[in-house]
This record gives C-alpha cells, structure tokens and sequence, in this order.
C-alpha cells in the first residue's frame, strides 16, 4: 500500500484493517482542510516569511490522532512496518531534492506528517536531520519511483480542481493561503498530467476534487459514476487486448 500527502492517511487507515465503512465518515469528520490548517493571526503570518510556514503540525497531528483514536487504533507509537500489509508513505525531500519513500521501523506520525507538510501552510516537517514537505510536491505519481508496475495494477486518481487563472490582479487579491493552495494544485494536476499511463484511471465528478466537503454531495451518485467509469475503462482495456490478441 502505497501514499502520498492526504493518501498517506488514507493509505494507513486501510493497511491497518480499519473499519471500511467508516473511513469516509472518519476522514470527513477530522480532516477537512479548515481542521488541520494551523491558526492564523498577524504574528504567525508574519513569522511564516523566517519559518518558511504559518506554523507548525501540531494541529494536523491532532487531528489524525483523534481520527485513528476514533477508529479504535491509538497511532502514537505505531511504526508504518507494523501495519497489516506492506505500507510506505513518500513526502517530498528538501535537503536531498528527491523523494522520500518511508517504510518499516518509520514511526506512523512522522511519515504522515512529513507526507502532508502543504507548504505555506505547514513549516518544513524536519525529520533525522532533514526537511520534508508534501509527497505531491516532487512526486506526483507514485508509479513513478516503482521498479514495474504489475500489468493488473489499476491506478486511480481523483484529479485536483482546475486551478483559478493567476493573473498579476487575481494574486494580489487572493489570502495567502489561497495562493498556496492554487500553487499545489497545478504543481500536482500537471503532474498527474506527466505522469498519467495506459493504467491510470482519473475519476472524476463535477465539482468534486481532492479537499472537497463529502457532505456537500450525493455519496450515492458519485460512487455510482465513479463504478460507471470504472467498468468503461475495464471494458475499452479489455477490448484493446483482445484486438492485440
């Protein structure tokens, strides 16, 4: 089980053999952007141009403890190799300029923090010596640092939203962390763009994306476009192989 940034969490709670059918309540519940984001005032801001971040990830530490708390899991000590199956997380690493694949002895709160460290938002998450911050930031696709990919393997991703048109006069009036957040976006959509494979699979819904508030939707409806495009994309791959055979 492989996870970047918010997946890392996603990735985690399933290698653990959590309760399926809460996940989506859990993560809704705890892990909004506005939930874990640090608080913003005057000071923080203006200690972010030094810091490099409006604060620490305290918060967002948190949160995802009251999450796996919730869950019937307590993360503080757990280590990503004693998971269920295989786990490793990948953050973005600033003193070495590549990724970071973390696995087995890693405490689970590190590789989750230094996984989802938004930069901006978050200072850089500082670990054995190094600076990380979110996976997505130089790797964008995990199957990009694999050896192989089994032909079997199905890659979905839920694309980022098309991010606003950052024209001189539109910066100047969005808040910073709105900058930061349309910063990322791109970065990551024109990865996935890069990226994207015979086996990636990019489920989409309107107005849907990554950060989005599941209470705002028919949970109903998506999982129903989403198996719609699934069985599209299964049935066009089948028929490729058969015209290949």
């Amino acid at each position: 089980m492989y996870g970047s940034s918010i997946g890392s969490v996603v990735a985690t709670y399933i290698a653990f053999k959590l309760p399926i059918e809460r996940a989506q309540a859990l993560i809704q519940k705890y892990l909004s952007f506005q939930a874990i984001l640090p608080t913003f005032d005057f000071m923080s801001v203006t200690n972010a141009f030094a810091t490099k971040g409006v604060g620490t990830m305290d918060q967002f530490e948190k949160q995802v403890l009251s999450l796996f708390d919730d869950a019937g899991i307590d993360m503080r000590a757990k280590t990503l190799s004693e998971a269920s199956m295989p786990l490793y997380v990948v953050a973005s690493n600033l003193t070495d300029g590549t990724p970071t694949v973390f696995s087995k002895k890693i405490r689970v709160l590190d590789a989750l923090k230094a996984s989802c460290c938004v930069p901006g938002a978050f200072r850089p998450y500082e670990l054995y010596g190094k600076a990380y911050i979110d996976g997505d930031i130089l790797l964008p696709s995990i199957t990009s640092i694999l050896p192989s990919v089994d032909p079997e393997t199905l890659i979905l991703v839920l694309p980022k939203r098309r991010q606003c048109k950052l024209t001189p006069r539109q910066i100047e009036t969005m808040s910073p962390i709105d900058y930061i957040r349309e910063i990322h976006t791109l970065k990551v959509r024109v990865g996935h763009i890069v990226c994207k494979n015979d086996q990636t699979l990019m489920l989409r819904y309107p107005k849907l994306e990554s950060s989005s508030d599941l209470a705002e939707f028919d949970v109903e409806d998506v999982l129903r476009s989403a198996g719609g495009q699934l069985n599209r994309f299964l049935f066009s791959e089948r028929a490729d192989q058969e015209r290949a055979d």
